[in-house]
């Protein structure tokens, strides 16, 4: 549900940040459901929601496993950036 859900959008949104908040509660240090949940939100216009997922993602790697996200998880986070820093007046 949680990708097609993304992928719809619209009304679908919630749906799909639903899936993405079980996946991490199931599986915490997989980056597949804070990617989906990041995602999600940034489609529901809060980019800045998205960041704060990213940033614990990283503190609980860094924390507990002295690694840090994936390249992917990574540009998704730069393109989030930029999504903000453009939205400045």
């Amino acid at each position: 549900m949680g990708i097609s859900s993304l992928q719809i959008g619209g009304a679908e949104l919630p749906g799909a940040e639903r899936s993405a908040r079980s996946l991490i509660r199931l599986s915490p240090f997989r980056e597949a459901g804070y990617g989906l949940l990041m995602e999600a939100l940034a489609a529901r216009g809060n980019a800045a929601e998205a960041l704060q997922v990213y940033d614990a993602l990283r503190c609980r790697l860094r924390d507990e496993l002295g690694t840090a996200p994936s390249d992917e998880l990574q540009t998704l986070h730069h393109q989030l950036l930029g999504r903000k820093l453009a939205a400045r007046p």
